[in-house]
């Protein structure tokens, strides 16, 4: 008799057959729980991609500081409402100044109150009496590539705004990028000729959890590995030095200068069409400095551009390409142009890491900025 058959003559599956099927029903199982989170968690549903683009809502968070930087507070208060907005600034229809751009824009270690936002605010309210509504709309890792996306998917999802300036404090999440990465991450559909150019490929990039998921775990790893992540640095245990490592910068950061200029021109463009102002922003990298002798750049944790080593003077050269770009594209579109380099001298003090200011740096930042945007906010208040 078959050993696979009983005495009744019926046949028992054998144990390969049972262990096959068992692991197809918990595979089917397995797909079936998948699917089910994913029509859930994704936004098949709905048209809003806000989630996609990492814009925090309805958030009220006390982060710890402490580490950070000297006087930072175990409490710092970070709020973002129900638009993914943040700030005092009244309701969307009273906004006048939406400021745009990444973590140094965004401030999270910065107590509510204190971000640059609110020292500009407060320039107006104390020096010309004026009352301007400013919102934050940074989102921690954004470039470029985010912001556009932000006109697509975030910024018409907003009702009734219609801020005057459009302020992008834009650059030092530009500085390796030649393509959109994990936090600008929403797979733009393009316009052509009018109508949505669809692909289903970016349909699934800009609908799937697990897809938003995969590249959010992608993005914190990218962050940390080019030092974009939140981090304390002592500036004074730091080596310095007056001799780059390269000679051809330009050379090495023109074709990225050339993409980013287009950006820089879309982003203008996008502003206009909506009948605002561009405000087009420098930034900084605190890995150089100006000293009695000169520009000095750190030697110590040495970086790499685009693959060739560089030390912070490099790196100097490089940013002042992009700032450069960033300045002719202003002129160039009619927008405004503010050189935060011309207009502060940068202590240690004043950032906590390589790129992100602590309270004393955002304001810093806040009093430039006012200063370049004074006549210019003044006469449309006046229209």
């Amino acid at each position: 008799m078959d050993q696979n058959q009983n005495t009744l003559g019926t046949v028992t599956p054998s144990p390969k057959r049972r262990i096959y099927k068992i692991i197809g029903v918990n595979l089917l199982l397995l797909l079936i729980g998948l699917l089910i989170l994913e029509l859930v968690f994704g936004t098949w549903f709905t048209p809003n991609h806000t989630d996609q683009l990492h814009v925090p809502r309805n958030e009220r968070i006390y982060y710890d500081a402490s580490q950070l930087y000297a006087g930072g507070s175990s409490r710092v208060l970070y709020t973002r409402d129900k638009y993914g907005l943040r700030g005092n600034y009244g309701s969307p229809k009273e906004i006048k100044i939406l400021t745009i751009g990444g973590s140094t824009t965004d401030q999270r270690f910065v107590p509510d109150g204190q971000t640059w936002q609110d020292v500009i605010a407060q320039e107006f309210l104390e020096k010309d009496k004026r009352k301007v509504n400013i919102a934050n709309a940074g989102c921690d890792g954004h470039s470029t590539f985010g912001h556009l996306a932000s006109f697509q998917y975030w910024f018409p999802r907003i009702p009734n705004l219609h801020p005057k300036f459009y302020l992008f404090y834009v650059g030092v999440n530009d500085y390796y990028l030649s393509k959109a990465r994990s936090f600008d991450t929403v797979a733009k559909r393009r316009l052509k000729e009018g109508r949505m150019k669809f692909s289903i490929n970016s349909y699934l990039r800009e609908n799937s959890a697990f897809y938003h998921l995969g590249r959010t775990l992608w993005g914190i790893w990218y962050a940390q590995v080019n030092k974009a992540g939140h981090h304390s640095l002592d500036f004074s245990k730091q080596q310095w030095t007056d001799t780059p490592l390269l000679t051809n910068h330009c050379e090495l950061a023109a074709p990225y200068c050339r993409m980013y200029a287009d950006r820089l021109r879309e982003l203008a463009t996008a502003v206009k069409d909506l009948g605002g102002i561009p405000v087009f922003v420098t930034q900084d990298f605190h890995v150089y400095k100006k000293t009695k002798g000169g520009i000095v750049g750190i030697t110590t944790n040495a970086d790499s551009y685009q693959g060739t080593a560089c030390n912070g003077l490099d790196q100097y050269y490089i940013m002042r390409e992009l700032n450069n770009t960033l300045l002719d594209v202003a002129k160039e579109t009619g927008s405004i142009g503010i050189d935060i380099s011309l207009l502060v001298d940068w202590e240690d003090a004043d950032f906590y890491d390589q790129a992100h200011n602590t309270p004393q740096g955002a304001r810093k930042i806040g009093e430039a900025i006012y200063k370049g945007l004074r006549d210019p906010v003044l006469a449309e208040l006046k229209k």
